[in-house]
């Protein structure tokens, strides 16, 4: 399983090894519909990213009756995963995120209750007044994030922060802070 993971995050970002797998037969889905791209795949092996997906998408390969490796992070399994407790119990939840990555694309398919934040101008038209979950992406550095969680902190009335930030994103961005 651990190399299922690396050569899942190498799929992910290392373009050469993209190559290479693809040479190799490997087909990788790209794209922001994942249902529509698994439609036309009915045998062989799908692998789940660490960016993960959404309950939807990974529901639907397992309709297939097709083997399924799901390599999704765990820090990201747990955005997901609170994200839908915070809902259950009445609350919005807001997602600070990069339109389009990977990961924010499975965290907003979970539920229409889930808004994404990739620009801070988009907290001036939210009701202030409901209760709020906030959480984001896991690959996005602490000192992005501040912006975004200290304007909530001063302006919305019922909320909860929970930062979730892999280690490996945490460790690049102490390593350049310290440079």
């Amino acid at each position: 399983v651990f190399l299922s993971v690396v050569q899942t995050y190498l799929l992910i970002h290392n373009k050469f090894v993209c190559d290479e797998l693809k040479n190799m037969g490997v087909i990788i889905l790209e794209g922001n519909d994942k249902i529509s791209l698994l439609e036309n795949i009915d045998n062989g092996t799908v692998i789940i990213s660490a960016h993960g997906v959404s309950r939807k998408v990974r529901d639907y390969v397992l309709t297939k009756n097709i083997n399924l490796i799901d390599t999704t992070c765990p820090d990201v399994k747990k955005v997901h995963d609170n994200a839908i407790e915070y809902i259950n119990k009445g609350y919005e939840v807001l997602y600070i995120g990069k339109k389009n990555h990977p990961e924010a694309i499975g965290v907003l398919e979970e539920s229409d209750k889930i808004v994404l934040l990739d620009n801070i101008d988009m907290i001036k038209n939210i009701n202030k007044n409901k209760k709020y979950y906030v959480t984001n992406q896991t690959t996005l550095a602490h000192s992005y994030l501040e912006e975004y969680q200290n304007h909530i902190k001063n302006n919305f009335k019922e909320y909860i922060i929970e930062t979730n930030i892999c280690l490996a994103t945490t460790k690049r961005e102490t390593a350049l802070y310290n440079i």
